[in-house]
Formats: C-alpha cells, sequence, structure tokens
C-alpha cells in the first residue's frame, strides 16, 4: 500500500528551517532507503519472511492490545535495505485482519 513504509519518513533530509520556504525542502540530501522501501511497499520487490512471531494477548499496558505480531522480513533483491521489522498492534478479532493481508500470492509455512 501507498505510504505504508514511506508515510513516516522523508524523501530528502532537511538541513534548513522550514521558515526559509518551501524551496528548502529539496534543497537535502536523498534518503537512501526512501527508494527501495517504496519499491517494497508497491510490490515491485517481494519479501521473504524469516521470521514471524505472534503474542496473544500482550501486557495491557497499551489500550488492551488483543495481539502483537512481529514480522522480519527480508528483500528479494539486494538493495540499501537489508531487512524490514513490521510490529504491528492488534486490537479485537485477529482472523478478519489477518485475512485482510493474504492474497492468493501469499503462502505460509508453519514449523
Amino acid at each position: 500500500a501507498p505510504g505504508f513504509l514511506t508515510g513516516s519518513m522523508p524523501f530528502r533530509f532537511a538541513f534548513l528551517p522550514r521558515a526559509w520556504g518551501r524551496w528548502t525542502e529539496r534543497v537535502g540530501p536523498v534518503n537512501p532507503a526512501y527508494a527501495p522501501l517504496r519499491a517494497i511497499e508497491m510490490g515491485e520487490v517481494g519479501l521473504r519472511v524469516e521470521s514471524l512471531e505472534v503474542d496473544f494477548r500482550p501486557s495491557r499496558t497499551q489500550a488492551d492490545r488483543s495481539a502483537t505480531v512481529r514480522v522480519l522480513a527480508r528483500p528479494t533483491s539486494k538493495d540499501l535495505v537489508e531487512s524490514v521489522t513490521l510490529e504491528v498492534n492488534f486490537h479485537g478479532p485477529l482472523s478478519e485482519t489477518l485475512a485482510l493481508g493474504l492474497s492468493e500470492r501469499a503462502n505460509l509455512r508453519l514449523r
């Protein structure tokens, strides 16, 4: 999904104050991780999941979560990004949420 990985990261690093105007956003160096992560979120580069960790009923310190899922994956192409770690907190039933992200191309092997 567009913005899933890159939504909270800048395309360029900002070194000048924003008060100097909008042109300052075009002056900084390009973030080298932006393009590889954008390719992953747009489906142009696949991810190979190396570990999947599910913690059911984690500590109640964070708004009554029902589960936390952590995924460590590596891109199928060797680029600047070595690995991607996703941590997702769930509230409510998990079955509908987990089925939402699966497609016919996805497969899951459990050991």
